[in-house]
């Protein structure tokens, strides 16, 4: 189980001065892998840090470390986005699929697992989802670089009408609603 001793793998943090010397916040994002999705996931890690800026927080299994489940993983997750340390997490395990049943397992994940970039763009716009679920084992690097592209830069309701921007926003408050109902 999650031990609360265990180390973070922490990526270069960057400090900022803003406007007028105000110090500005730290873009961060938390990442987790199983032991099949490391080499996606460190990909993936690189590419948060040097493209888009991000102090990438690394929470699962390491190259030639201590062995960490799938689990573990989507449950440190979880929590460090409930606890609001972290807007957006990204898992990776062999498909996917286990990463995404835990992570939706906690009251206020919205976790999906994406096999392609029409899927990561929409779940965001759609969805608003803040954890990309991705499969280790299914995806070739330059495909999940793009897909976490477009989890990272698309806004949620974007180019929508007014009317279906409405709907949205009523349907991200029934799902509130359902979770409230049936998250004991």
């Amino acid at each position: 189980r999650i031990r609360p001793d265990r180390e973070v793998h922490r990526g270069k943090g960057k400090e900022s001065s803003g406007e007028k010397g105000k110090m500005t916040m730290e873009k961060k994002i938390i990442i987790g892998a199983d032991r099949l999705a490391v080499p996606l996931k460190d990909d993936l890690k690189k590419r948060l840090e040097e493209v888009h800026g991000y102090r990438v927080d690394d929470v699962g299994m390491q190259e030639g470390g201590e062995f960490i489940s799938y689990i573990d993983t989507a449950c440190r997750v979880a929590k460090e986005l409930q606890k609001g340390n972290y807007e957006r997490g990204i898992l990776l395990c062999g498909t996917g699929a286990g990463m995404t049943l835990v992570a939706n397992k906690f009251k206020g994940i919205r976790a999906v697992l994406c096999h392609n970039t029409y899927e990561a763009r929409m779940c965001r716009t759609i969805n608003n989802a803040n954890v990309l679920c991705l499969g280790g084992g299914v995806l070739t690097a330059p495909i999940a670089e793009e897909m976490l592209d477009l989890f990272l830069e698309t806004p949620f309701k974007e180019a929508f009408p007014k009317d279906r921007h409405d709907f949205l926003e009523f349907a991200q408050k029934e799902i509130a609603r359902i979770e409230d109902e049936n998250f004991k």
